[in-house]
C-alpha cells in the first residue's frame, strides 16, 4: 500500500513540474526559431564512427544470441531426457521451443527495424534529406566502406 502511494506522489511531482519544462522548451524554441540553421547530424565524422560501432554490435548479437539460446535449450533439453523424467521432458522441450522462437525474433529484429525505417525514409517530408538515409545504412551496413563516409 505504501508503495502505490509513494508511486503516486512521484508522479503527481513530475506532472506538475512538466509545465514549467514544457514552457521553457517552447521559449527556447520561440527563440530558436529566429536562429534556423542546418545542421545535419549524420554527416559528422564522429557520429557516424559512432553508428558503426553499434552496426557491428548489432551484428555480432544477432549472431551469438540466436547461437547462445538454442544451445542453452539444448543442454537443459539434454538434461531432462537423461533424467529420464516425463514431466522434465515436457517443460524442457517447452522451453526449448520458447528460446528457439525468441532466436528468430532476435535474429530477425534488426531487418524489421531496417524495414520500418526504410518506410519512414521513403514518406514524402524524408526524402529532402538524405541524411537519415545515410545513418540507417552505416547502422545496417558497417562493412560496407561507402555507407558511412
Amino acid at each position: 500500500m505504501k508503495k502505490r502511494w509513494y508511486i503516486l506522489i512521484v508522479f503527481l511531482a513530475l506532472f506538475s513540474f512538466m509545465p514549467n519544462a514544457l514552457a521553457s522548451v517552447n521559449d527556447n524554441l520561440l527563440i530558436a526559431a529566429n536562429e534556423i540553421k542546418e545542421f545535419s547530424f549524420c554527416e559528422r565524422e564522429e557520429i557516424l564512427k559512432v553508428l558503426r560501432v553499434l552496426g557491428y554490435v548489432i551484428y555480432v548479437a544477432k549472431l551469438v544470441i540466436p547461437l547462445l539460446l538454442i544451445i542453452f535449450g539444448s543442454i537443459d533439453f539434454g538434461k531432462a531426457v537423461l533424467s529420464s523424467d516425463d514431466k522434465a521432458i515436457k517443460e524442457a522441450g517447452g522451453t526449448l521451443v520458447r528460446r528457439f522462437i525468441a532466436a528468430v525474433i532476435v535474429f530477425l529484429l534488426p531487418t524489421i527495424l531496417n524495414l520500418l525505417l526504410d518506410l519512414v525514409y521513403n514518406y514524402e517530408s524524408f526524402k529532402e534529406n538524405e541524411s537519415f538515409k545515410k545513418c540507417t545504412e552505416c547502422i545496417f551496413n558497417p562493412d560496407d566502406p561507402t555507407a558511412c563516409k
